[in-house]
């Protein structure tokens, strides 16, 4: 009896914390999805991960937002809005929605909360993105060193719209030595038949010593549209490779201080559109 008499308790007691351990992880489960409206705020300094992602409740890092979106099922537009401050991108953002069907008109947009045009809008207001990650290591058929690189935003989808943002390389050495090329891409827009990528009022800044910005928007699709954006100090603006890209465009833009290319590609059709530069 007395065996039975402790061991009733005890095994209240477990029940107890696995019931909390339980509802615990549905909250937690249930926080870390797509708001039901289909706008996800992230705010560097006040967001937590664990939040709801609401206007409320953001979530703290751009890796985050692209994690849930990853992970959503559905249709429809989803609109990340990112507040003003620094974001430290130490793994890539991969936006790669597998799950989420995205039209022309129901776009996947990540933009600054408050974009340039807008009456209460000033430079401060830009959010800026700071690549900070590991390279890949590359080496020659003989196995020697050749560099390597890492992607900032890696846009994996059809139908996105990069709005407003202030978007940096990475504080490395692009050439350590003879025969190394080591590169930072900020936007890479790569996947299979993609189409529709519109990049707008967007500052891209680098340093060929200090910081640089080896390529801004590293594109393999078609209707890649650029405009009203500033490039400062970067190698190269827009690449355009592999694939097609049909209809696109490039119109707009200020670019300054570069020292590679403003538009270097391969895959450019009769159809590009380059004015008003």
């Amino acid at each position: 009896m007395k065996k039975i008499k402790y061991l009733i308790p005890l095994c209240c007691f477990f029940a107890l914390v696995t019931t909390n351990s339980f509802i615990y992880a549905r909250q937690v489960a249930q926080m870390k999805t797509m708001p039901g409206d289909g706008n996800m705020y992230v705010n560097v300094v006040n967001g937590n991960d664990t939040a709801a992602g609401n206007k409320d409740h953001p979530i703290k890092t751009v890796t985050e937002a692209s994690k849930r979106i990853n992970a959503a099922k559905g249709k429809g537009s989803i609109t990340v809005y990112i507040s003003k401050g620094l974001y430290t991108l130490s793994e890539t953002a991969d936006f790669n929605p597998k799950y989420w069907e995205f039209t022309k008109e129901n776009r996947l947009t990540i933009r600054a909360e408050v974009l340039p045009g807008d009456s209460n809008w000033s430079p401060a207001d830009m959010p800026i993105l700071l690549s900070a990650m590991s390279f890949s290591e590359e080496k020659n058929n003989k196995g020697e060193a050749t560099g390597g690189q890492n992607f900032g935003l890696l846009i994996q989808q059809s139908h996105v719209s990069i709005l407003g943002l202030r978007i940096m390389g990475e504080p490395v050495h692009e050439n350590p030595s003879k025969g190394i090329l080591i590169r930072n891409y900020p936007v890479v827009w790569e996947g299979k038949d993609l189409e529709d990528l519109h990049v707008a009022q967007c500052l891209f800044i680098g340093n060929k010593y200090a910081i640089p910005n080896h390529l801004a928007i590293l594109s393999n699709g078609k209707n890649l549209e650029v405009d009203h954006c500033l490039f400062y100090g970067i190698k190269d603006a827009v690449v355009m490779w592999n694939s097609a890209a049909t209809n696109s465009s490039f119109h707009h833009n200020i670019i300054a201080d570069t020292y590679g290319a403003v538009v270097w590609t391969w895959s450019a059709t009769d159809d590009f559109k380059f004015y008003n530069n």
